[in-house]
């Protein structure tokens, strides 16, 4: 009769809305585990190229002393820490193309020199559950996105996140400093906090948005394999699902669209999820590899 297919039909329904939230829950554990399988591979390159080269591999590299003023210095040859790990990373041939040693003033980061390296989409440095998966820079250039940061410390460098001093020794608190900052070259001896308490790559948002709420999703710019591609402890850890409001917060904090917070790699090669309300203190010694910070085994 025309009730009992009204039943039915209803029953159906309820069955579908009980097993959406399921197969939804189900991808977004998949997608959670490829977010986390791609840190692990990243952690294994970064073992790998510590143990080729004895020291890891800098945030960037410059020919110039300092970018200081308002000058970048984008011009300068250069290299980042993603584009050295590609041999790593089962991306040897795209890496033997990229210039490193540039003649005439062409950086490795103009169109003439690495544009195939740069505008590629590197499965490695995407998070599958992040909105944006297949950004560019949108400059002209179209540097692909990335969804991970190399860590530079638990302080803004001197000069600024895009204009490192470090690496002169520049500073007043080196102990801030972590694994990777400008013309960087640090071994593992130096990580003096510990391996396992020390984050060597952040999950990050990689763009900025127009706002919170829907604008989370909707991009104004984004980041990753031309340049912004550090990451410090000092900027609030936020979600990209809930929105936190955090002022200034743009491409390169701690942030994820997994519920709850985001994964940290640490130098030890482990993959940490890193809640959102993390005890700031906590969260900012995990980002030094020498502040002498005692972090829980719990954190």
């Amino acid at each position: 009769t025309l009730i009992e297919l009204l039943v039915v039909i209803a029953i159906i329904a309820i069955l579908i809305a009980l097993l959406l939230p399921a197969v939804q829950q189900a991808r977004e554990a998949a997608r959670r585990s490829q977010c986390r399988n791609n840190l692990k591979q990243i952690g294994l390159a970064l073992a790998n190229y510590e143990g080729t080269t004895k020291v890891f591999p800098s945030l960037e590299i410059h020919q110039a002393s300092f970018l200081s003023g308002a000058d970048n210095n984008w011009g300068d040859c250069t290299g980042k820490w993603n584009l050295l790990l590609l041999p790593y990373l089962d991306n040897a041939p795209t890496y033997k193309t990229v210039q490193f040693n540039c003649n005439g003033g062409t950086g490795w980061n103009t169109p003439a020199a690495n544009k195939t390296a740069v505008d590629n989409k590197y499965t490695s440095f995407i998070c599958p559950s992040n909105a944006i998966t297949d950004k560019r820079s949108g400059d002209g250039f179209d540097a692909h996105i990335s969804h991970y940061f190399g860590v530079y410390g638990s302080v803004d460098p001197p000069g600024g996140r895009a204009r490192q001093q470090w690496a002169a020794g520049n500073s007043t608190d080196l102990s801030a400093r972590g694994l990777m900052y400008y013309n960087s070259s640090v071994k593992i001896s130096d990580v003096k906090d510990g391996t396992s308490s020390t984050l060597s790559v952040m999950e990050v948002r990689g763009f900025q948005p127009q706002g919170l709420g829907a604008g989370l999703a909707t991009p104004i710019d984004g980041r990753g394999q031309r340049w912004e591609i550090g990451t410090g402890t000092n900027l609030q850890p936020i979600n990209g699902v809930s929105g936190v409001n955090c002022p200034g917060c743009r491409w390169e904090n701690g942030a994820s669209f997994h519920n709850g917070g985001a994964f940290g790699l640490r130098v030890d090669g482990s993959v940490k999820f890193i809640n959102q309300n993390v005890s700031a203190a906590i969260y900012l010694g995990m980002g030094s590899m020498q502040g002498a910070e005692v972090i829980n085994a719990g954190e």
